[in-house]
């Protein structure tokens, strides 16, 4: 019963986005994690909100708890490579699109990230 609930607020949480109430949304995102910590896409969603919100600590903290529940989750691992190239963290942001690329390895997301972060440090 905990698994549905917490699925039902995540995809509220996802259609509140859709409609552009952020705010909204991760309040729903929250009600999952909390009904559900190891459901690794509520945290990363969680996660990716907070970030385009400005709340990149916290977002990074519920990144890397997807990525201790599953460390192959590419989203995840793609969202907190922008969060540390947006640091200036470049190594990091590198390795963490690398790993992203491991896992899903015909995402364009995650390819122009990586060169965009590439070509910044001038690594062509």
């Amino acid at each position: 019963m905990a698994a549905v609930a917490s699925l039902a607020h995540n995809n509220l949480g996802l259609a509140l986005a859709d409609r552009h109430a952020f705010a909204e949304a991760i309040n729903e995102f929250r009600k999952a994690v909390e009904i559900d910590a190891a459901f690794v896409e509520a945290q990363t969603n969680l996660g990716i909100f907070l970030a385009q919100g400005g709340s990149s600590e916290e977002a990074v903290s519920h990144l890397r708890q997807a990525l201790t529940i599953d460390p192959t989750f590419a989203n995840a691992q793609n969202t907190l490579g922008n969060i540390m190239a947006d640091r200036g963290e470049s190594d990091k942001a590198v390795e963490h699109f690398r790993k992203a690329l491991q896992s899903n390895p015909k995402s364009a997301m995650t390819y122009y990230n990586l060169g965009r972060v590439l070509a910044k440090r001038g690594d062509l």
